[in-house]
């Protein structure tokens, strides 16, 4: 069994690449899940969630592999290993390997039955990856209510998301509608720099959200969510304490009873720095910009490949071409412009700042104008 570390790491990662394995580990409400990165076919691990659905407690990391072999059963175990196999090699599975039952041995004694569904990702790596959900089978009728056994399932399905979350470095939130509370995990509470006993409402979790915009869209989009059971996946603005802002991710997902929402649950998560990241780069390209089209000098970008992907318009004047189409005055190359006896020592430039040995470089060079006349030009270039 991996290390917690290793897949905490290797399942961050997964997840940033395909958050969509949210959705489909709490499609449906299942006992937990059994993650391997087939890159080791040998290597797995299974949520803590499903040692409290069989009666276990919490094994240790030693002896958590022992605990799953007893538990899963010699079958289970050849089952996953012929499911792992066969998605290593690319074979399409045989209808015994990919519909079939799991039957669990719980503390008690009793057996526990389980169908499997299973999701495979590929990450940028060209590594699979394979997650193994396991959904109970209940093939007798509860004595208990309906609705006490819905509460019961949706316990389970809490436990799981809450780990999955906080292996992913996500937060997660809850608000029940029958009890009319709210709940979030500790990876919440310290996205919104609370202390780990803060006990939120509805109304102080709203509050959270900057007045504006970002409150507006978080009430429309959660009142979709309870009416319509519609959800929704958006970035917002909070406000912490202090009276600092944050940007942060939410996703919303509604839980349905017969027609009604009783529950709305889902991700939380700090987007931050990406935000300013993406705000400073904004920023960056607005001053080229302004530079670009008001500079007193003439500004060319050459890509890597040696083709002219932007000229400005004090560059189009210098060289005569400023009453050629754009698309023309892209098709110009520095053969094009540079006089034959300057082009070595131009291409000699380039090829040392593109090999990274130098990091600029300046040389005159005589050029050609559109009307046929010489004209003498200083060259700087830089990455």
């Amino acid at each position: 069994m991996s290390k917690p570390k290793f897949f905490k790491d290797d399942f961050h990662s997964i997840l940033r690449e395909n958050p969509s394995i949210f959705s489909w580990i709490t499609k449906e409400v299942n006992i937990g899940f059994y993650y391997s990165n087939l890159s080791n076919l040998h290597d797995f691990i299974v949520t803590e969630s499903i040692w409290s659905q069989l009666d276990y407690e919490v094994p240790s990391e030693e002896d958590k592999a022992d605990l799953w072999r007893h538990s899963v059963g010699i079958s289970g175990r050849t089952k996953i290993d012929k499911l792992k196999e066969y998605i290593a090699s690319g074979e399409k599975l045989p209808e015994p390997v990919e519909k079939c039952e799991f039957t669990f041995l719980t503390r008690n004694g009793e057996f526990l039955n389980c169908e499997p569904a299973h999701l495979i990702i590929e990450d940028s790596n060209n590594i699979k990856h394979l997650f193994i959900k396991f959904i109970k089978l209940d093939d007798q009728d509860s004595t208990n209510s309906k609705i006490s056994k819905r509460l019961k399932s949706l316990q389970k399905l809490k436990e799981i998301y809450e780990e999955t979350n906080e292996l992913a470095n996500v937060g997660g939130w809850e608000v029940d509608l029958i009890k009319n509370d709210i709940s979030w995990t500790k990876v919440t509470k310290a996205i919104h720099c609370v202390s780990e006993d803060y006990i939120p409402n509805l109304e102080t979790g709203i509050n959270f959200f900057k007045e504006g915009w970002s409150r507006d869209l978080l009430i429309k989009r959660f009142t979709n969510c309870v009416e319509n059971g519609v959800s929704y996946d958006d970035e917002f603005i909070i406000v912490l304490a202090d009276g600092s802002e944050k940007w942060v991710r939410s996703l919303g997902k509604a839980e349905m009873w017969e027609g009604r929402c009783i529950r709305v649950y889902g991700a939380f998560q700090d987007i931050n720095d990406r935000k300013l990241q993406e705000e400073s780069h904004k920023k960056a390209e607005l001053r080229f910009q302004n530079i670009y089209e008001n500079s007193s000098l003439g500004i060319i970008l050459v890509n890597q490949k040696n083709n002219l992907e932007m000229a400005n318009p004090v560059a189009r004047t210098i060289f005569g071409l400023e009453n050629l189409p754009e698309k023309e005055v892209l098709t110009y190359t520095f053969k094009d412009v540079i006089k034959p006896e300057y082009l070595p020592l131009a291409i000699e430039k380039r090829k040392e700042l593109l090999a990274g040995n130098i990091s600029n470089y300046s040389i005159d060079v005589e050029c050609y104008h559109h009307d046929g006349r010489s004209i003498w030009c200083s060259l700087k270039s830089s990455l």
